[in-house]
């Protein structure tokens, strides 16, 4: 029988690269609190993502969604909203609740899967002054083919605009650049189960230095320069712990040499399956080709067919997943409190998700297991 195809394979440094580490954290004596590993890192970050960007790195991503809200939104009183799809991971809308917002889903791009600025000026247009923000997301990492026009509804509406890119470090827009520089601010997720992955992290990167400036005030407690007279520091703000120890920052330099041929790698798999499965109708995710191929998603042609197809990659012990499905709205927390979250109208939301089916990338994916994925999808459209 053969062995599993997993749907995440990290890749991390070896035992021997991670001591050596661990050995000058513990020479410095300096764990965590902004240590020079972190440091060293966040430099890293900026350089990799391009010219005039600022970096803050944070403990985990959806810390980092936190913070970035609360560098541009601020805190919310509960008759608020942001609006963000219902496609997209549970974080978004949790972080928004935890600042005091309400969520308010928009519907997706029936060619992009991204989300909808159609559906997002249809509630404006009615509704503007219940909207503080807007919270959108580069779905499965992959770069929104219409980031300008969000960036132009946002100035047009006079709202800040964050964009969630967890799983898009490495990706680029349409235009070649990398993500992290649109929108007030990115954020990135570094989790274990990310192509870029530290174990547990994040980033906040934007052209403005004084949001990562509060960043980086608020992920340490809300303290500020002032000192009081026995030399403590002062909290000038609310804030919270979400620093990056040093341990994960000295992976994360690891993991930055040889990402981009790892990418690459990855982006070979995608291609792999799109040349051999697009052709019996099934549609990948526009752009994903200059992404970092979190996974390979594609839509089904029906519910029956996405059934299918997932039964049989169970049946070849490959491990599927369904990434958005079900929706946000459907998720039983929002459903038992709807009277405060605000939803439009989701048609083609509810759709993709029903039909889609999320295939394994692995770093350097054995071109066997490929296969395997390749032949079971074709099992099941096929009907054989």
């Amino acid at each position: 029988m053969p062995s599993e195809i997993p749907f995440i394979r990290p890749t991390f440094p070896g035992p021997a690269e991670l001591t050596e580490d661990f050995g000058e954290i513990v020479q410095s004596n300096w764990f965590t609190n902004f240590g020079p590993k972190e440091r060293q890192f966040a430099r890293a970050l900026a350089e990799y993502l391009g010219p005039e960007l600022h970096v803050a790195t944070l403990a985990n991503g959806t810390l980092a969604l936190v913070a970035a809200l609360h560098a541009t939104v601020g805190y919310g009183t509960q008759d608020r909203y942001l609006l963000m799809p219902s496609f997209t991971f549970i974080a978004v809308p949790q972080s928004a609740v935890w600042l005091g917002y309400r969520p308010w889903f928009i519907d997706i791009d029936p060619d992009t899967w991204q989300p909808s600025v159609s559906s997002a000026r249809a509630v404006l247009e009615h509704s503007r002054d219940r909207v503080a923000g807007i919270l959108s997301a580069n779905a499965l990492g992959v770069g929104n083919p219409d980031i300008g026009e969000w960036e132009t509804l946002a100035a047009e509406w006079d709202l800040p605009l964050v964009f969630d890119s967890a799983a898009g470090f490495g990706s680029n827009y349409a235009d070649g650049t990398r993500l992290g520089g649109r929108g007030d601010c990115e954020i990135f997720s570094f989790h274990a189960t990310k192509p870029f992955s530290i174990g547990e992290g994040g980033a906040l990167v934007s052209r403005d230095p004084r949001i990562i400036e509060q960043t980086y005030k608020f992920q340490n407690f809300g303290f500020g320069e002032s000192w009081g007279s026995a030399g403590a520091r002062q909290c000038t703000d609310l804030g919270i712990n979400a620093k990056l120890q040093e341990i994960n920052a000295a992976i994360g330099i690891r993991q930055l040499v040889g990402l981009d041929d790892r990418l690459t790698s990855r982006r070979n798999v995608l291609e792999q399956y799109r040349s051999a499965l697009a052709p019996l109708g099934l549609r990948f995710h526009v752009n994903a080709n200059a992404s970092s191929v979190w996974c390979a998603s594609i839509c089904c042609e029906s519910t029956e067919q996405q059934a299918a197809v997932i039964a049989s990659l169970r049946e070849h012990r490959i491990q599927p997943r369904d990434y958005y499905n079900p929706p946000l709205h459907r998720h039983p927390y929002f459903v038992a409190n709807s009277e405060w979250v605000g939803v439009a109208d989701l048609t083609v939301t509810e759709e993709i998700c029903s039909r889609i089916v999320s295939l394994p990338v692995h770093d350097y994916m054995a071109p066997d297991d490929a296969e395997r994925v390749v032949a079971a999808v074709q099992q099941a459209v096929r009907g054989g």
